[in-house]
Order: C-alpha cells, then structure tokens, then sequence
C-alpha cells in the first residue's frame, strides 16, 4: 500500500536556480536555499504547486547552518494563514499539513538577522490515514475512531478518555485509503489497558500463567507449579508474583528464567496443619504491570504428615552385557 503521492515540488534539491521565486534575501547556489537576512525583515522563498484545498501533505524539508537570533523559520502550504513555524536551528522539518486554498508553497524567515540554508524540499500527498477505535473486552466500537494517526507517526494522545476502574480496554488501528474509495484495511494487533482499582492505567503486562497446580508437601508448605506460553504476549515477563489469600499480600518472586523443563516452581513456607491455603501467581514485566488474571488456586496444608527423605545418594554398578 502506497502511504504517499509523488513529490509536488521542482527542483527541491536546489540543483540549479530554476523554478522557485525568491526574495531580494535569497538566493540559490551549492545546491541549496541560501537566506542572508536583517533585523526587523522578513522574506520569501516560494513555488506554485498543483495541492487540493482540504487534502492532506507531508511538508518535508531540511535547515542548515542556522545562524542569529531572529523568530525563526516558518512555511504555509496553501496560504489562509496556515503558517507552521517557527523552526529555530539545524533541523529536518516533517510536518502533516491540510492545504489551504492558494496553490502555492512558501519558506518564510521572520524579524531577525537570521542566516541559514535549505535543501531537500517535497510536499507529497498523504494517501493513507489510520483511524483508532477502542473497545471494553474486546468489542470494538466502530461507528466513530477515538484517534487518528498518520504515516510515519509512532505516538499519538487520545485526549478526553474517562475509563471507569477495574476495566479492560482494546484499541486497533485500520488503514483508511484517502485517495479513492476509503477502503479499510482489516483490524491491527490489538493494545490492550488496563485500568486499576484507582482509575490509574497499567501498562501492557505479559500473558497470565497456565496450568497453575497447587499440592501440599510434609511439613505443612505448598508447593505451587505453573508454565508460561509466550504466544502472542504484548511484553515478555520479568518475574512471577505470588500472593497469598489477596492480590496485595505477595509472598514470593520467582525470575522468569527460572524454569525446569518449561515449569515454573516456588516452595511456600510452613502452614499450620489443616489451613486452606489460597495462592495466586501472577506474570510480571519489567516495569512491574502484573498479568490480568486474579484467580487463586487451592490447597491444604499437611503439617502431620512424614518428612521427605534427604541426602539419598544413588551408585550404580557397571554391568558387563
């Protein structure tokens, strides 16, 4: 899937002095926009291009050698009073934009003794959008995205959220072709939030433990067992947490590469003979989001029963065959 149309701007490497239109401050030689200008000016470097009021670009473009103390660097696409700016030092400038109703692209430097150079000019269409819905336990409300995203951008704020406490929350992300029919793609992996008991987010967390067996060993301590199936994990865990009878009281930790054939083991220590011991083992990441499940498993605790042998010590004879 193309993410972006072909590149608007002529000579956007600045090879010769050709197709830009210039102010008096400007000029173009070494393969770049060079700007030299006074306190208290401004000036223009600018070209006619073929936008689509209301359509969406990507405005890229590079500063160099910035010297002085002016406002800055500010560029318009379409004109309407849609300057972005202003940009202060050597950069890569990368901006989304709408483009406003005037067919044209400016470069401005504003009220100061500035003096810089810039290259690699393009403004592309944006061909594609990703639209983020969000849905409690995994059903996804699709009638309006809470968010979106564009090429290139990793992170984008989802303002206004009021999640109530103790939720589940998924969010995906689908592909929407801005250029024809408005084509979705199918959902993305979904990112799961969790929000605690006081309304705070917790981070994306490793998959819960599977098959946790508790059993009672002499002596009157638990044995607890469990693996770990890492399919499909959002992070990979740290360590396991124990719990006893509540999911606060933690009672043990186990580090994650600790296990025996793919199994997991964490030896409690003594309990009163006869007590109901309820325990919990939860996956933990590296910045502590503990797995969602808050499932106990059971066992009671034999403190009358014979004490496993110690210091068996086993020699075998060689056999002739």
């Amino acid at each position: 899937m193309r993410l972006y149309g072909p590149n608007l701007v002529a000579n956007g490497g600045f090879d010769a002095d050709a197709d830009w239109s210039k102010g008096p401050s400007w000029s173009i030689a070494d393969g770049a926009a060079k700007y030299q200008g006074e306190a208290g000016g401004e000036d223009f470097l600018w070209q006619s291009l073929p936008i689509e009021y209301g359509h969406v670009y990507e405005v890229r473009f590079s500063i160099s050698d910035y010297h002085g103390d002016g406002v800055g660097i500010f560029f318009s696409l379409g004109g309407g009073g849609r300057a972005r700016g202003p940009y202060v030092g050597d950069q890569v400038v990368r901006e989304i934009v709408a483009a406003g109703p005037v067919q044209m692209f400016v470069i401005e430097a504003d009220e100061g003794a500035l003096s810089f150079n810039v290259d690699d000019v393009s403004v592309r269409k944006v061909l594609v959008r990703y639209d983020i819905y969000r849905g409690q336990d995994g059903r996804i409300n699709y009638e309006t995205p809470v968010a979106t995203m564009w090429p290139g951008q990793e992170v984008v704020e989802i303002a206004d959220q009021d999640l109530p406490a103790n939720t589940t929350w998924h969010y995906v992300r689908r592909a929407v072709r801005l250029c024809c029919c408005g084509k979705e793609s199918d959902d993305s992996h979904a990112c799961i939030v969790r929000i605690a008991s006081d309304g705070q987010s917790i981070g994306p967390s490793p998959n819960p433990p599977t098959d946790i067996l508790a059993e009672p060993i002499a002596g009157g301590s638990i044995r607890l067992r469990w693996r770990y199936e890492p399919g499909g994990q959002a992070v990979a865990p740290e360590t396991f947490s124990i719990s006893l009878d509540t999911l606060d009281n933690e009672v043990g930790v186990v580090p994650a590469g600790f296990a025996i054939g793919g199994v997991y083991e964490w030896l409690s220590e003594p309990f009163e003979h006869g007590r109901l011991v309820r325990l919990c083992v939860r996956s933990a990441g590296r910045d502590g989001a503990r797995s969602s499940n808050t499932y106990f498993v059971s066992a009671v605790a034999d403190a009358q029963g014979p004490e496993a042998i110690h210091g068996l010590l086993v020699e075998v004879d060689d056999v002739e065959v």
